[in-house]
């Protein structure tokens, strides 16, 4: 058995006592770097250029004057869902109030990235789940340890409707 290494995939198997032939054969293989002949991604969606420059600036001009506020990680207490701040998650949020501003986002987002999703992934984007700016500041250890989304029952009902 010689696994196809990048993407793990086998590529042959055989009995146990052929191990030393299988390893050589992995061997012989080479650099895992160099198995496809072309970078290996994960299966990500890369579209560049969604929000122009001047428009970041708008947005990060937004955050700014907000001055955002501790982000809470979702957690159960007691049977109910509640955000905590914690270690995991160290990061300030500013919610980009309805108006002008979340108008030119939206128009942005369904003009140039959710197509781009349907296209690659065959989904059709219907919703937002919600509008923020966020920001992970280095000078205070900004973080989101590695965590798994909508773990929580009632997360993952709320990002469900």
């Amino acid at each position: 058995m010689v696994p196809d290494r990048p993407i793990l995939r086998l590529m042959g198997g055989g009995p146990l006592a052929d191990l030393a032939r299988a390893l050589a054969e992995l061997e012989a293989a080479g650099d895992a770097d160099d198995h496809a002949g072309a970078p290996i991604h994960a299966p990500v969606l890369i579209v560049p250029r969604v929000l122009e420059p001047e428009f970041c600036r708008e947005l990060i001009c937004a955050y700014e004057a907000d001055g955002g506020a501790p982000s809470a990680v979702m957690t159960t207490v007691d049977g109910r869902m509640v955000g905590v701040i914690d270690g995991r998650k160290r990061r300030r949020d500013a919610e980009i109030p309805t108006g002008a501003l979340r108008d030119k986002l939206r128009e942005r987002i369904g003009q140039r990235l959710a197509p781009q999703i349907k296209r690659a992934f065959q989904f059709e984007v219907t919703r937002i789940e919600r509008f923020i700016l966020a920001c992970y500041d280095a000078a205070d250890g900004g973080c989101f340890r590695a965590h798994i989304d909508n773990r929580a029952l009632e997360t993952a009902t709320a990002s469900s409707r």
